[in-house]
């Protein structure tokens, strides 16, 4: 039998949402603009990423915490850091591979779980 979710397909699953991240904002229109006057204070807002409740929130609703949806709650939270849209954006068709055969799929769950860990 094959398995879909190798070690290979999960680490460039995992590059490819931090490259989406890191893409998205080196193609931002502010990330080319001069930087603020001396006196001005930077605004500094990260959010607040969370890997753990995006897989307390898988696993409430019954989803497995296998190997392959750890790694994207985790990616999905460090890839936040850098643009929390595009590691959500990345994050909701991830887990959607990794649901199997005998598992229901809940968009709104896996939607929720990525939110939670690109926002907190």
């Amino acid at each position: 039998m094959r398995k879909t979710l190798s070690g290979r397909r999960l680490g460039a699953a995992a590059l490819c949402v931090v490259a989406l991240a890191g893409g998205g904002m080196a193609m931002a229109p502010g990330a080319s603009a001069a930087p603020a006057p001396a006196g001005a204070p930077a605004a500094q807002v990260k959010p607040d990423a969370n890997p753990t409740s995006c897989m307390s929130t898988l696993t409430q609703w019954g989803y497995a915490a296998t190997t392959a949806r750890i790694l994207i709650c985790n990616a999905t939270a460090v890839a936040a850091f850098v643009n929390a849209e595009n590691a959500f954006a990345a994050c909701v068709p991830a887990l959607a591979a990794t649901v199997k055969n005998t598992e229901e799929m809940n968009y709104d769950v896996l939607t929720s779980a990525c939110f939670l860990a690109a926002y907190g």
